[in-house]
């Protein structure tokens, strides 16, 4: 939910259609995935599954483009040695960066699992992307790994991410 509400949100920076949307939300549910082989880099046991898989409705090209927007969900961003990363084309690298970054500040909104934030406001303010959030108590741990993980969407967009609530 959270996701898709930051897609539709920054549609305007990042120019994105609902194919892409679609592809989010795929990322969305599939993030994780990787945690069935094990915690410990489950991110990249994600790439693996979901490139090696098939989901009605995806060709080849969107499973290995919802598998690199799960891998990059945590920790590191897109690297040149990245080799799924790199079988992408240089559009599709583009998408799959901004899709990323996307999914990596939703999934650090819900970092306790708990669904604390019950939503977030984006308002785009000249070169700074501000994130709203409502939610229960202080969501100290939300902010902390939002603050850990914007780094990609200030990458990819060229703007400093804040957080209040």
């Amino acid at each position: 939910k959270l996701s898709l509400s930051l897609f539709d949100q920054l549609r305007d920076l990042h120019q994105l259609d609902s194919g892409d949307r679609r592809l989010l939300l795929a990322a969305s549910i599939l993030h994780d995935i990787g945690g069935f082989i094990g915690h410990k880099r489950h991110h990249k046991h994600a790439l693996y599954i979901i490139s090696h898989s098939e989901l009605p409705g995806l060709s080849q090209n969107d499973m290995l483009m919802v598998a690199n927007v799960a891998r990059y969900h945590r920790k590191n961003i897109p690297r040149k040695h990245h080799q799924d990363f790199m079988s992408l084309s240089e559009a599709d690298r583009e998408r799959a960066s901004l899709l990323s970054a996307i999914l990596r500040v939703a999934d650090a909104l819900d970092r306790s699992h708990l669904q604390s934030v019950h939503s977030v406001q984006v308002t785009l303010q000249g070169k700074e992307i501000s994130l709203q959030l409502d939610g229960e108590s202080d969501l100290l741990l939300e902010r902390w790994a939002v603050s850990r993980k914007m780094n990609l969407l200030e990458k990819v967009s060229g703007r400093k991410v804040s957080i209040s609530f």
